[in-house]
């Protein structure tokens, strides 16, 4: 009677339908990979099939090979290939220190802040100057990561020419950024160090403050104006669509700003995405306000910028 009974606890209707391979995969399908992976922690019978479901998962998708020797850990990782990721900041919560690349003793470090705009929205308020590419750095802790969308909310109060270049100024930087650009005070680096692409405010020799797209060059950055002459104190919500190429580290990016096309097809060269860096170049005021970042796992054969040398 008791083998009977256990038999029974054994071939229950849910798990007698997970032991099916269609019912696995419409569990894959509907179900993102951070689920998927807890389902070995619920019984035992669910975590003998993991293997099958992630394998089928895996082929459903459609997205990268099964991985040989197929380990779970190598399982999970070839399954994320691909999937959406998302990353927001409203600042509701205001930055945390761990964020900072600013030195402390610099201005920009002294005098920025979260602040609350009439909408009852948040921004981050950027007051003073880095003079080093250095600001404040939001960072991804996920790996490998393509970058596929940016939307953000900027705008200046005020932009003023750097110390540098009395004809010259730039403020509002927001910065997509690879591993190697700091995430941490006192790093000694900068986030042109390891950048793709940004977006900045900037002041040139006929005194119109201009919306700019930057562009990695290995020779020389290259501008790209999106918005002549913007004005102050106006927000301006940009949203940037990357078009990847295959698994090469080659692509371009649309570009709109307030809902009207601005820019096609500007090249870009890719990094694993790993942060977002924010900060002011010459001593002005400028706001950041929501940043919105979508992206997924790279492929395992995924080109970088880095895989080039000196490009």
């Amino acid at each position: 009677m008791v083998a009977t009974r256990t038999a029974r606890r054994h071939n229950t209707p849910l798990l007698a339908l997970w032991r099916r391979d269609d019912a696995r995969a419409a569990v894959a399908d509907f179900l993102p990979t951070e689920s998927v992976a807890v389902f070995a922690m619920v019984a035992k019978p669910l975590r003998e099939a993991q293997s099958c479901l992630l394998i089928t998962a895996i082929r459903r998708r459609g997205k990268t090979a099964v991985p040989n020797p197929p380990t779970t850990r190598a399982l999970l990782d070839a399954l994320l290939v691909g999937e959406p990721q998302h990353f927001c900041e409203d600042w509701e919560r205001a930055f945390l220190p761990h964020c900072q690349v600013c030195d402390v003793e610099e201005q920009l470090a002294r005098d920025s802040s979260v602040e609350q705009s009439p909408d009852g929205g948040y921004f981050l308020e950027l007051n003073g100057s880095s003079n080093s590419h250095r600001g404040f750095a939001l960072s991804l802790r996920a790996q490998n990561l393509l970058v596929k969308h940016l939307r953000v909310s900027m705008s200046y109060v005020e932009c003023f020419p750097d110390q540098h270049d009395h004809h010259r100024g730039a403020v509002g930087y927001v910065m997509l950024c690879g591993p190697d650009a700091p995430t941490h005070p006192y790093a000694g680096h900068s986030a042109i160090d390891d950048f793709m692409g940004g977006l900045r405010f900037s002041l040139r020799e006929n005194e119109q403050v201009s919306l700019k797209w930057l562009q990695y060059n290995p020779e020389n950055n290259q501008d790209h104006v999106l918005v002549e002459g913007t004005e102050p104190n106006t927000t301006y919500l940009v949203d940037a669509t990357f078009r990847h190429e295959s698994t090469s580290c080659f692509g371009t990016v649309d570009i709109s700003v307030n809902g009207q096309t601005v820019a096609e097809g500007i090249p870009i060269v890719y990094s694993p995405l790993r942060s977002i860096h924010l900060y002011n170049y010459g001593p002005a005021i400028s706001m950041i306000g929501g940043i919105e970042i979508w992206s997924e796992r790279a492929a395992p054969n995924q080109v970088w910028k880095s895989d080039l040398g000196d490009y």
